[in-house]
């Protein structure tokens, strides 16, 4: 047994986080009684806000973006293989193509940017569109 969180876990706490956010910014409305362009526009704006957040801290937003892309589909395809979702495996062929998705928007941002491969990554035969990318100095 673990005390690792479920993605349902994960999800309730960001939900606890967007209503705080809401309730103070985005009309007061709750996440529960917003109707779903709404809550979709208040979700952008608080992952929006918190990079900016980032910015002003020193972090790098786009290091950040693309470390809880990675995050999220480990996390969505952990629970998917080992059954633990209410949805099970007959999604995987979903999953594995919003993966694809995230992946190649790593690898756009990255190139946008000038980020390539690590020499240790390219001295092990990886391409750039299947490894990932560090910043070289």
């Amino acid at each position: 047994m673990t005390n690792e969180p479920t993605n349902a876990d994960r999800a309730a706490c960001a939900k606890d986080a967007l209503a705080v956010f809401t309730v103070a910014t985005f009309t007061g409305g709750h996440p529960d009684r917003m109707d779903r362009d709404d809550l979709e526009c208040a979700t952008g704006d608080l992952i929006a806000d918190l990079l900016h957040y980032a910015v002003q801290q020193g972090f790098d937003a786009g290091s950040i973006m693309r470390s809880a892309c990675g995050h999220f589909g480990f996390e969505l395809l952990a629970e998917a293989t080992h059954g633990i979702t209410r949805h099970g495996c007959r999604f995987v062929p979903e999953l594995i193509e919003a993966l694809d998705y995230l992946l190649q928007q790593t690898i756009d941002m990255d190139l946008k940017y000038g980020i390539t491969l690590s020499e240790g990554e390219a001295g092990h035969g990886r391409s750039g569109g299947n490894s990932r990318a560090t910043t070289q100095r």
